[in-house]
């Protein structure tokens, strides 16, 4: 059977909860009319854009991904990792300009930097400084110089900010934001629910998510059946939440295939597939996020082995996004970036150790791209922080406010609450097509 098709009380049991007293206490419950999934369309907008956010976890070296070829340190600083000039060699970088390439794993950025669809923005970072994994994703998910997560991630604040511009109900809201993951990562943690999708299960709301749910519309965990009639409706508006899934899964693709993969995604690359399918139809859900990690390459940073599999896995996933999203890739902006650099010059194992600023990534259809957006700073030593780091000057958090804005059409008290404390930091404009 179809996890799409499950009939009301294969829901019900599906639940794990305990729905003995329901029969008698809430006979109503039954699916009727659900709400229409156009509904979830952001009518506040002119052109509503999708966002998709790939979180490079373990900090990936920008100088690999965005080598400065041009600067006339490079070479030098980059030892046994110089991967020669561009277009020579198999492993070379491709040319985007005089002095900027990217890698030569990364060919699918290249043909959207091509096309106007690949911003690169180089020497980017935060203000702060620091070169704990832990505490710089946290800074990096919750969007501001804390690394306290009690507050959730700065997506799902961008998330409660648009449900409530759109005047989204409750039970429809979660269709906004796709997570497949079992749970949510601090990034799109918070008061809004997302729509968690655990892969490889059957069904694939879990009853975490239910918990998390209730919890979010109600103040409450799992819910009493006997209690009061609005923790039955919670019930019911989950129930009603997988309905509505169902039936957009299958106004996507009616062949089954999608049901199917959403079951079956395990990489990257195969969830991105899935939300380019969810993120197909102008009316479907906007907000995505994605996560590559292990980039923590203090030795051994070789092309030829698992640093060039992480390249690739990166330039399949946005190939998989852009291939699968058809005509809506137009609409789409995909974010991709890790939480700090690494050294400009290579250790003694041949890889590079914790640093500051990096290379960040926008691509897709609504990106204004085709150019490299970077306030050089150079890479000789009196250039670098302590003679050794990429000198960040540019700040994400003005490019983040710079997607939101002209992608969502938020406003600056909209990005004040987004980023609590950094009204001082501008969005930067121009980083999407009019």
């Amino acid at each position: 059977m179809s996890m799409f098709n499950l009939s009301r009380r294969t829901l019900l049991g599906a639940s794990a909860l305990s729905l003995g007293a329901l029969a008698t206490s809430f006979p109503s419950l039954a699916l009727a009319n659900t709400t229409p999934l156009a509904s979830i369309k952001l009518g506040y907008m002119q052109s509503p854009k999708k966002l998709v956010f790939i979180n490079l976890t373990g900090a990936p070296d920008g100088l690999e991904l965005l080598p400065a070829y041009g600067d006339p340190s490079f070479q030098e600083l980059r030892g046994n990792l110089y991967r020669g000039a561009p277009g020579v060699g198999g492993i070379a970088p491709l040319a985007l300009n005089n002095t900027f390439a990217v890698s030569g794993k990364l060919p699918f950025f290249k043909t959207l930097y091509n096309s106007g669809q690949y911003l690169p923005i180089h020497a980017a970072g935060f203000a702060h400084t620091s070169r704990s994994h832990f505490d710089a994703q946290k800074t990096l998910q919750n969007g501001t110089l804390s690394t306290n997560n009690k507050n959730g991630g700065w997506l799902n604040r961008a998330m409660q900010v648009i449900i409530e511009k759109a005047k989204l109900d409750a039970s429809v809201a979660p269709l906004l934001t796709f997570v497949p993951y079992a749970s949510a990562p601090l990034l799109a943690r918070g008061t809004a629910v997302p729509l968690i999708v655990e892969p490889g299960s059957t069904p694939y709301l879990q009853q975490e998510y239910y918990n998390t749910l209730f919890s979010s519309l109600y103040g409450g965990s799992a819910p009493d059946l006997q209690a009061p009639y609005s923790k039955q409706t919670a019930l019911h508006h989950a129930l009603q939440l997988r309905q509505l899934l169902a039936d957009y899964v299958s106004k996507v693709d009616n062949s089954g295939g999608l049901d199917t993969a959403i079951r079956r995604m395990s990489s990257e690359t195969e969830k991105a597939a899935v939300i380019g399918k969810l993120f197909s139809l102008p009316d479907g859900p906007r907000l995505a996020t994605l996560q590559i990690g292990s980039w923590d390459s203090h030795a051994n940073q070789n092309l030829e082995g698992s640093y060039g599999e992480l390249l690739s896995a990166l330039n399949n996933t946005v190939k998989a996004l852009q291939s699968n999203m058809g005509n809506e890739w137009k609409n789409c902006v995909v974010i991709a970036g890790g939480e700090f650099g690494r050294t400009c010059r290579v250790n003694g194992t041949e890889g590079t150790d914790h640093g500051i600023g990096t290379a960040w990534h926008l691509l897709g259809g609504a990106v204004n791209g085709g150019r490299v957006l970077a306030d050089w700073p150079g890479l000789e030593a009196a250039n670098m922080v302590e003679g050794r780091y990429l000198k960040p000057t540019t700040n994400m958090l003005g490019i983040f406010k710079g997607v939101l804005k002209d992608g969502f059409g938020l406003n600056s008290t909209d990005l004040d609450t987004i980023f609590p404390g950094s009204s001082a930091v501008a969005p930067v404009a121009g980083l999407l097509r009019v």
